[in-house]
């Protein structure tokens, strides 16, 4: 016999059941992508797909440059999970733009960078 899961007539149990096997059946067609990786349409395998340096990738990430590193930080390890896998800039150097991989360089002569610039003359030396 055929019970509808939308039906209003339908028994509790064989609507827990139904609903129940649907739920299963969505949730072994479904991973989510774990964090750290990005997992582009139908992948089966997100292990191939490490997030990129200067980059993180939270649960769900669908392409490598979906999340850079913004200004004033860089991460030089793949499989970042998170934003705090961008770290403040060097002391001495300055990151400039997105998704830097390492400092972009050192202060401007004349100048000083503290933890986290973005520019080589943030600070004049006096």
């Amino acid at each position: 016999m055929y019970y509808p899961i939308t039906s209003t007539t339908c028994l509790v149990s064989k609507c827990s059941i139904q609903r129940l096997a649907l739920h299963v059946i969505f949730s072994l067609s479904f991973q989510a992508c774990p964090a750290g990786y990005y997992c582009l349409a139908n992948t089966t395998d997100y292990q191939v797909y490490d997030c990129p340096a200067g980059h993180y990738c939270p649960e769900n990430t669908t392409y490598d440059m979906e999340f850079p590193c913004p200004p004033q930080t860089f991460n030089n390890l793949t499989n970042g999970q998170a934003m705090d896998s961008c770290v403040s800039c060097l002391p001495g150097m300055y990151c400039s733009g997105y998704g830097n991989t390492w400092p972009t360089g050192n202060c401007s002569a004349g100048y000083f960078c503290t933890n986290g610039s973005d520019t080589a003359t943030v600070n004049e030396l006096t």
